[in-house]
Parts: structure tokens; C-alpha cells; sequence
């Protein structure tokens, strides 16, 4: 059917495709003509969901657009219909293929409708009469239809009764005091044992309701968050089946998903897995600017650039904040991109040209560049700020006008013996960078190796990284780089 020419009804809307109108008890809401087309398309194959070629196609129009825009365009037609993708009432997302319609749209009649009676028919047009045998067409018309509002409105109750249950389990925790006093504790996070008491309530509640993947989503939460306090390597073997039982009750369950890609990544090292489940999160929840931040993360460690890219800028998109971004500098430095690089801190210096994000990120592009003196200067900048004393600034300004770049590196590495992030991170991370800087490999491979040992995250960022390029193919540095599992299979 065409809905694109007349008002229709879905669920408790009425649309009107000319005006790009929802209307419902009583008030309009006008929407995006992008949206307007989106719904229609949905609404023409109501019983069978549309793909996403299918409405790259009919909605884009042959426009060259990537599938972050139509989740984000499902996102913005949901939040109009009242609906989430978690709990989908109008919109349904079918993994691998599209989306369909949970609502069967109607249309409805407008003032230009003719009504034709069969009563006006001529005499030899009027049907016959039916044997007494046989029943009226019109009898089994009303039986079907008398079917039909018998399977619907059965439908109906069973889908309400669903809602009604949903909506009764969220007021029963709402108004549960430990599952407040447990979010209560998750959120103030000011040590391990408020974690630790909000897991214990949140494993009480579990077990009184086990179908519950609210309560199940914050018992993860509670282990999650426990991360900042004792390494994730000890924190993931409680986390991971609590996280998967959350989707095994709600596959929708972003932040269940977003939870395991992070596992995925950290402990079991496998970036291939983790931008599965991330990328996941994404979808179920487009406008979620920090599963996109995990997201790019991930991209950049397997070296994909322009994904990565294209992430941040639809972050910029969803969040204008983000205008004046630091890691969108590491992400062109990354790629050796310096003039976007550039760009980008120039936007960065307009804002916030006094802060120690703004001279870090800045050093290291000049370090990248190859241009020592303005490095140095945001180096000793970067100094000041983090507290360094007249005798250690005249120490670092000696190292630099001995042998420059290279000198300043060592003196930081085994001079000052840098233990704050001055610029190239925290140790033993920063520590490796400045012995690659100064061309001591042996001893950065030592300090990345003690890296290793401690989970730290600056590894992911091993093989992408240039700053590394001296490293490559030393087989203590390509061990380290071949513990993260990029490909599937």
C-alpha cells in the first residue's frame, strides 16, 4: 500500500505524510521529512520489515550514507513515537537485516473519498440471490472480521499485559529501598566496599526475581565499576555471566553489551570480538556519544582510520560540545595526518589555550613533525604546570640544548625518572615512549613489557601507533603486539 498521499493511523498516532505531522490526542508534532519518508517506507512493508538497502534506496535516494546514518535516523523516529529500541512499541530492529513495524498502520478516510453504494447499481447488476445453501459473502465477511478483532484484541490484552508486567517490575524497584540504596552506591563510587555492598543487595534481589533484567543490568554495573578500584582481570570472571544473562533476558540491553566488548577487549585481548559487541551497542543505541567514544577507541587500535574518523564527526554531531576535541588530535596523529592534526588544535587553542590538554596534545604533534623547538616549548609549559621546580626546569632545558629532542627524552626516562603524565601518558607507558625517543629500544622494551604485566590499555594502541615505528618487527615488540586478536576466526 501507498501511505504516502493520505493520513494514516499507527498504534495511538495519526500521521500526515503532507504536512510531516504526528498527531496524537490532540497535539501535533511536526518531524524531519527524512523521517516522514522513513516511515512510509516502513509502513509499505508493514508485515515483512524493511532492509537497510531497502531504505538506503527508497529514503536516501541513492545518497552515499553509511548504516551509523540510518541508526541514527531509527533513533530520532523512535524517540517521536515514544518508542526504544530496548523496548520497541512501534519499531522493531531485526538483527543482520533491518527493521520493521510492530504497528499495523490503517489508513484513513479524507473528505475527498468517494462512497460507492450497491444500492445504486442498475438491476442487472445486483448480485443474485444465494442459494440457501451457500452463506452470504457478507456472513464471511463478518466471521473474518469477527475473527480478526477476536486475534487483536487477544493481542492487544497479551502485549498490554507484557507492558503492564514491564512497567509494574520498574515501579516495584523504583520504590525497592535496596535496589535504591544499591544505584545509590554505584553512582557515589567512592570505594570498593560501596561496590561491593551494592553487588551484595543487587545478588539478593536476583535471586527473588531472576527474570528481572533490570536488576541483573545493575548487578553488572556494580561489578563493572569495581574495575577502578582492583585490577579488571579479576573483576571480568563475575562480570561476564552476569552481563550475558542480562542479554539472554533483553538482547536489547545496550550497556550489558557495551559491558562485554569491554571485557572483550581488556582481558580477553581480543579487539576483534570487543568491536563486535561495541559496535552492537551502537546500533541499539545511535546517539549514545560514550559507546561511540569505546567505539573509535577500538577502531583506532586496529588501524581504522577513516571508521574512527567518521565516529568522532558524528560525535561532534550529537554533542556540539565536543567542538574542540583532544582525541580527535591523537586520532590524526595517529594516522600521521599533521595538518588536520593542525586544524584541529588550532580549534582546541581558541577555547582552551592555557590548559595542560591543550600543550600536551601539542607537544606531540611538533614531536610528530619533527619540529623540536615548539615541542619543547609546550614541553616546558606542560612543566610548569604539572609543578616542576626552578632546578628541574633548568635540568630539562640543559638536556634539550645538549642534544634536543632526543636528550630531553633520556633525561626524563633516567634522570628524572618521570613518574607524573607530563605528555606521553603515565608510566610505564610514558616511560617506554621517551626510551623509544631517545633511541634506548632495549630498555623501552623492558617497560613495555612491565606494561604488559599490568593490563595496562596504552598497549592496544601497539601496532597503530608511530611512535612505535622504530620497534617494528623486534620480536619482543611484535610478541607484545600479536597478544591482541584483530581477526575473527
Amino acid at each position: 500500500m501507498d501511505y504516502s498521499q493520505t493520513k494514516f493511523q499507527l498504534g495511538d498516532w495519526q500521521v500526515d505524510p503532507i504536512r510531516n505531522v504526528l498527531a496524537k490526542d490532540g497535539q501535533d508534532q511536526k518531524i524531519e521529512k527524512l523521517l516522514v519518508r522513513l516511515l512510509i517506507v516502513l509502513a509499505d512493508h508493514e508485515s515483512l520489515g524493511v532492509s537497510k538497502e531497502t531504505l538506503l534506496a527508497n529514503v536516501w535516494q541513492g545518497k552515499v550514507v553509511s548504516d551509523d546514518t540510518i541508526s541514527v535516523a531509527i533513533s530520532k523516529l523512535r524517540s517521536a513515537l515514544g518508542c526504544r529500541a530496548r523496548q520497541p512499541i512501534y519499531i522493531e530492529t531485526i538483527t543482520g537485516f533491518g527493521f520493521r513495524l510492530l504497528q499495523t498502520p490503517t489508513h484513513l478516510a479524507s473528505n475527498n473519498d468517494e462512497y460507492h453504494d450497491d444500492t445504486s447499481l442498475a438491476p442487472e447488476a445486483q448480485p443474485s440471490t444465494p442459494k440457501e445453501t451457500e452463506k452470504p459473502k457478507s456472513y464471511w465477511s463478518v466471521l473474518t472480521l469477527a475473527i480478526v478483532l477476536f486475534l487483536s484484541v487477544g493481542g492487544l490484552y497479551a502485549y498490554k499485559a507484557v507492558q503492564t508486567a514491564e512497567h509494574i517490575d520498574k515501579v516495584q524497584l523504583q520504590e525497592n529501598p535496596r535496589y535504591a540504596r544499591a544505584q545509590f552506591l554505584i553512582k557515589r563510587n567512592s570505594g570498593l566496599s560501596d561496590l561491593q555492598e551494592a553487588e551484595g543487595l543487587l545478588r539478593g534481589l536476583a535471586e527473588s526475581m531472576p527474570n528481572n533484567p533490570h536488576v541483573f543490568n545493575a548487578l553488572a554495573s556494580a561489578l563493572f565499576e569495581q574495575r577502578w578500584w582492583q585490577p579488571f582481570s579479576s573483576v571480568a570472571p563475575k562480570l561476564e555471566p552476569i552481563a550475558k544473562k542480562v542479554l539472554e533476558l533483553d538482547p536489547e540491553y545496550a550497556s550489558a553489551v557495551e559491558m562485554l566488548g569491554a571485557i572483550y577487549l581488556m582481558v580477553h585481548r581480543d579487539l576483534y570480538q570487543a568491536e563486535q559487541y561495541v559496535m552492537q551497542s551502537v546500533a541499539l543505541e545511535p546517539a549514545n556519544i560514550h559507546f561511540r567514544m569505546g567505539y573509535a577507541d577500538i577502531l583506532v587500535a586496529l588501524g581504522k582510520f577513516d571508521s574512527a574518523l567518521h565516529q568522532t564527526k558524528v560525535i561532534q554531531t550529537l554533542d556540539p560540545s565536543q567542538y574542540a576535541w583532544p582525541q580527535l588530535i591523537s586520532l590524526h596523529l595517529m594516522a600521521e595526518d599533521y595538518d588536520a592534526a593542525q586544524n584541529e588544535l588550532a580549534k582546541f587553542f581558541d577555547i582552551d589555550p592555557d590548559s595542560k590538554v591543550y600543550h600536551k596534545t601539542a607537544l606531540q604533534l611538533y614531536e610528530g613533525m619533527g619540529d623540536e623547538q615548539k615541542a619543547f616549548h609546550h614541553y616546558l609549559t606542560r612543566f610548569r604546570l604539572e609543578g616542576y621546580t626552578d632546578e628541574e626546569i633548568a635540568g630539562a632545558t640543559a638536556a634539550f640544548e645538549s642534544g634536543g629532542l632526543k636528550q630531553l627524552n633520556s633525561w626524563l626516562a633516567n634522570v628524572q625518572q618521570e613518574q607524573r603524565s607530563v605528555g606521553q601518558h603515565t608510566p610505564p607507558i610514558s616511560t617506554a615512549r621517551y626510551h623509544v625517543a631517545a633511541g634506548e629500544y632495549s630498555k623501552a622494551l623492558d617497560a613495555l613489557e612491565l606494561a604488559d604485566q599490568q593490563d595496562h590499555s596504552g598497549l592496544l594502541y601497539l601496532k597503530a601507533d608511530p611512535k612505535y615505528k622504530p620497534l617494528r618487527g623486534m620480536p619482543r615488540f611484535e610478541k607484545l603486539v600479536n597478544k591482541y586478536k584483530r581477526t575473527g576466526g
